[in-house]
């Protein structure tokens, strides 16, 4: 029996493109109500073996935000989910996948990185009847096909998949779903705009959910989230940021500690860190004088140790880069390969460093490239101290302050 607050529903099976699919058909309030499996308030607790999954361990339960979220991707055909970094984002991909992880469905998930793949099988394979299959360039074009037949939820590079469905290996209108992961990347020129072409134009009854934790991929360039959303093929997005006040209250009953660690580099470190600033200081200067119409206020060299001074560049000269000389774009690719080998040196150890500025100057003489700093005095000493660090000799502390933005002010090295 049911009341007025209460709602009998009972199993119903039916095919859609010839896959069974099961709904929640009932009654409330006079009013037909028809809902998917997957909209189940407790959708966290045990599930019947019958639908082939077995009891959620309490490891893999959701925050009750990230219940909120979960009814927002879940409750949407299609949509798009930009969530704040740190928020268990691999937690709920796995709870939406693991009902999927049925032979009556076809999940794909694209996108995924091979980390996030390695932490998702391992955790649906504790939790789920069927687990993921993982389709590799190792597997033969019948043992693809079987894997795409067999159901459940697959993880498959774009690569592999756009070949696939071109030749007709994958079952397009039988497909549930697709989940794309990192879904920022996803623009009109990339490999995964097409293969959702593909899947819309095959397929019009399956879902597309994409999530991303980065929503700083949305920033910069002109209209940037609605181009992503138009190459998903969304019309929904879910913003969820940290300051959102359900993400509040929930980290609120347990806040962070912090603690500050600081390692002081070497000196040798520090010395490399002074050549490289002074090398951006020579192109800088260099390139105001080129190009004397520049902004020269946010282009610093405290500035450029960080990436985004790349993007700082190139918002100024993008609209007049086709009108800039030779020695301006020389420029251009010389201070973004000074940024990135700033980042670097905190970041690489001291023979993969060396690695680096070898590969940097062997690629300068292949390619016959002439750039500004590697004409200087200062990119010498660069590559001796780096050399230095590696084979262990004692380098002279030749010049405590590099300074090369006037060729008259050279300190002379001390014996």
């Amino acid at each position: 029996s049911s009341s007025s607050s209460n709602s009998l529903f009972f199993p119903l099976f039916f095919l859609v493109g010839g896959w069974p699919k099961l709904l929640l058909v009932g009654e409330d309030m006079g009013d037909t109500v028809v809902k998917e499996e997957y909209l189940s308030e407790d959708v966290v607790e045990d599930v019947e073996d019958d639908d082939g999954f077995v009891p959620a361990s309490k490891d893999f339960a959701l925050l009750p935000f990230q219940r909120e979220i979960f009814k927002d991707i879940m409750g949407n055909q299609d949509g798009l989910l930009v969530m704040g970094q740190g928020m268990s984002q691999h937690r709920l991909v796995c709870n939406m996948l693991r009902l999927h992880c049925d032979p009556r469905s076809l999940v794909i998930v694209l996108n995924a990185e091979k980390s996030m793949v390695e932490i998702l099988c391992e955790e649906l394979a504790l939790i789920a009847k069927q687990p993921p299959t993982i389709i590799s360039n190792d597997q033969q074009d019948i043992d693809r096909r079987d894997a795409y037949l067999r159901g459940g939820v697959v993880f498959v590079t774009s690569r592999i998949l756009v070949v696939d469905m071109l030749l007709n290996r994958v079952p397009i209108e039988h497909i549930t779903g697709m989940v794309v992961l990192s879904a920022h990347r996803v623009l009109p020129t990339t490999s995964e705009a097409f293969i959702l072409r593909l899947y819309r134009h095959g397929n019009s009854t399956g879902f597309v959910k994409a999530i991303t934790e980065r929503p700083l991929g949305f920033v910069g360039g002109y209209n940037l989230l609605e181009k992503v959303m138009k190459s998903l093929w969304v019309k929904k997005v879910f913003l969820w940021p940290r300051f959102q006040e359900a993400v509040q209250r929930t980290f609120s009953v347990h806040p962070p500690q912090a603690f500050d660690v600081s390692v002081e580099p070497t000196e040798s470190t520090r010395l490399l860190q002074q050549i490289i600033a002074s090398l951006m200081t020579s192109c800088l200067k260099k390139l105001q004088s080129l190009r004397p119409s520049l902004d020269m206020e946010f282009l610093t060299v405290e500035r450029g140790l960080f990436p985004s001074f790349k993007s700082l560049i190139h918002r100024q000269l993008d609209p007049v880069f086709h009108t800039l000389g030779k020695n301006v774009r020389r420029l251009v690719t010389d201070l973004s390969e000074l940024q990135s080998m700033a980042e670097n040196l905190d970041q690489l150890d001291a023979v993969s460093f060396y690695h680096l500025l070898e590969t940097i100057r062997a690629n300068q003489i292949n390619f016959k490239s002439n750039s500004h700093w590697m004409m200087l005095d200062a990119a010498d000493e660069l590559y001796e101290i780096a050399k230095q660090r590696v084979f262990g000799k004692k380098y002279k502390h030749a010049k405590q302050h590099v300074n090369v933005i006037s060729d008259d002010d050279e300190e002379e090295e001390e014996e």
